[in-house]
This record gives C-alpha cells, sequence and structure tokens, in this order.
C-alpha cells in the first residue's frame, strides 16, 4: 500500500481494475485506493502479470502492507515492497487484513458503520486534539456590509466565501497563522494555500485552493463550488488536496453561530464562520435592525500567544465591518 501525504496510515482498496491472471505494463493502473482526502490510481510497479490479489475490493489495507503479487518473469516475483512514499504499487507477498467496506453507510445491530473516511478523519482529529495544545478565540462582528456585499456580487456567493475572502486579504499581515508547524520550526507561507471544509456522503474532506491570495471574490467563489462539486462527486485529486496552508469550516448553513474547529495538521489554524443572521444592534444610541456574524479562531499555542491571534481576530472583525472585498 503506497503512502499518499504524510498523515497516511492505511488506505482501502476499492476497486481493480485487472483480474488474476491478466498481463499488465508498466505504468497501468492497476487499482484504486480510498485515503480520507482522494480516491487514487495505483500503476503496476513493473511489467508481468497480476499473479494474486492479496488484497479484494473493500480492503482497508496499513501503509506499506503488500496488496498482490506480480510475476514479471517465470523464475522472479516480487517480494518486498518498494518505498511506501512512492506513487508506483506495492506489490509482493503477504497476508492481507480482513476486508472491511469503506463506503456505505450500514445500519448493524442498532449501530452505523462509520466510512472510512470517517474512520480515518476522527483519528486524525483525535491526534490533533491530543497533540496540539489548541486555544478557540471567538467574536460577533458587525457584518451588515458582508450582507450588502452579497447582494452586490454577481452570483450572490454566501456570507462564508466573502469572509473568508477577508481573511485571505489579512494573512500576509499575520504570517504564524499562514504557516505549519514542523520539528518545532514554522514554515510561513508566501502566498495561502486555502483549505476549505466539505462535508460529502463519506465523510467531511478539506480541498485546497492554491495561491488564493491575489483571487477576485467571485473566482475565489466559482473555483471554491468546483472544488466542493468534485468533492462531494469524489473526484478529487491528490493535487487538489495538498499543501493547504490555512483551513476555513463554516457552519452557518445549518443555523450554527459560534464553534471551535479543530486544526488541520501541520497547519497552525483554522477559522470556522457562523451564521449570517438578522438581530436588534444599537447604532448611535438608537436600536435598530442589523446583520451580525460570529467567527471562531481556533489556533496552536505552540506557534503563537493568544494576543496575536486576536489581533487577526480584530482585523478581520474590522474587515466584516467595512467588507474590503468591495474593490474586487
Amino acid at each position: 500500500m503506497p503512502k499518499f501525504g504524510w498523515t497516511m496510515e492505511e488506505g482501502t482498496v476499492t476497486q481493480w481494475y485487472v483480474a488474476e491472471g491478466e498481463q499488465v505494463t508498466k505504468g497501468q493502473p492497476l487499482f484504486v485506493v480510498e485515503t480520507e482526502k482522494v480516491n487514487t490510481d495505483v500503476e503496476a510497479p513493473a511489467t508481468g502479470v497480476l499473479a494474486t490479489i492479496i488484497a479484494p475490493e473493500g480492503s482497508l489495507v496499513p501503509v506499506g502492507e503488500l496488496v498482490a503479487r506480480l510475476e514479471t518473469d517465470a523464475a522472479v516475483r516480487a517480494a518486498a515492497s518498494p518505498d511506501p512514499a512512492a506513487t508506483g504499487g506495492s506489490v509482493g507477498a503477504a497476508a492481507a487484513p480482513a476486508p472491511a467496506k469503506s463506503d456505505a453507510l450500514v445500519v448493524d445491530a442498532g449501530g452505523i458503520a462509520l466510512s472510512s473516511v470517517e474512520k480515518r478523519t476522527g483519528d486524525r482529529m483525535l491526534a490533533s486534539w491530543r497533540d496540539t495544545p489548541m486555544v478557540t478565540l471567538t467574536t460577533d462582528a458587525d457584518a451588515d456590509a458582508v450582507a450588502a456585499l452579497r447582494e452586490d456580487t454577481p452570483g450572490s456567493p454566501s456570507p462564508t466565501i466573502i469572509v473568508t475572502h477577508l481573511a485571505i486579504g489579512l494573512l500576509n499581515d499575520h504570517p504564524r497563522l499562514n504557516a505549519q508547524r514542523n520539528d518545532g520550526q514554522l514554515l510561513p507561507s508566501e502566498d495561502v494555500n486555502l483549505g476549505f471544509a466539505v462535508e460529502t456522503e463519506r465523510g467531511l474532506v478539506v480541498p485546497v485552493v492554491p495561491q488564493a491570495t491575489e483571487m477576485p471574490l467571485e473566482q475565489l467563489a466559482e473555483h471554491l463550488a468546483e472544488l466542493a462539486a468534485k468533492a462531494r462527486d469524489g473526484a478529487l485529486e491528490l493535487g487538489d488536496v495538498a499543501n493547504g496552508t490555512f483551513t476555513v469550516s463554516g457552519l452557518g448553513h445549518v443555523g450554527i453561530d459560534g464553534f471551535t474547529p479543530i486544526i488541520n495538521p501541520p497547519q497552525t489554524a483554522i477559522l470556522g464562520i457562523g451564521r449570517l443572521r438578522r438581530e436588534p444592534v444599537v447604532r448611535e444610541e438608537t436600536v435598530v435592525p442589523g446583520w451580525r456574524i460570529w467567527l471562531s479562531l481556533t489556533f496552536d499555542h505552540r506557534a503563537m500567544d493568544g494576543a496575536p491571534a486576536g489581533r487577526f481576530l480584530k482585523d478581520l472583525s474590522s474587515a466584516c465591518t467595512s467588507a474590503l472585498t468591495s474593490d474586487s
């Protein structure tokens, strides 16, 4: 089983393209691996005959374990796995784990079977919660300008997308939030590679919009919509989920105000965006109707203290008040 991404520990074989006994050529797609992020074709590492499939469809296989035996000639059989970080298939002879179906929502004896995506996402979130000293800051921002911008922008982008665009524009001034933590060092990014959480039938996935810093609001909305559709169709590619530097999660569409999002390692922060809501507000000693929105920033306390994280949230709140994306 090859390794796709530094957090991958196991993958599910969801489809075999080749049957036992069939001839294959080097580079030919052999099978599909499902990780917590994407479905990926694994290619044959050599030309030969697929002698034995060790891991049938539905098998959950740890990284580095063997999934099949490939005969490259009459006398030599692949007996060892190549580097699991390589993009080629991992072949040889070994006993495989018991098959475990991954996608279907199955109710059995009163319980709901989690998909492989849900299991792996849960494991990663548990590891993040256990290993990262996370702090969540919240603020309730004036959002009249956000609501107005939504009405004035073609396509009426969601409040989550508008606030995301505002946040992207601020991150250059807050480099500790747009960074990855590695071996006790912070690696700030020169650009914002924006991850955003998408709900799918298989579970939560986080596609990435690369180089989002200079992207106008309408272009960002289009790109997010395209990646969200690919995520829900199970069509994301490895490049669609790689190298995120800052993540946004929105729950306004299900009526949630504030929440505590969990950091996606090795990133140092994640922004939670609540619903846009109408309520009485005080302006110049007068109670009038106004728009408000909750913002929740979770940060890694190893990467920064509360004050610099709070300054980003304060700047974002001010940006929501003035809707700085009006020039886009």
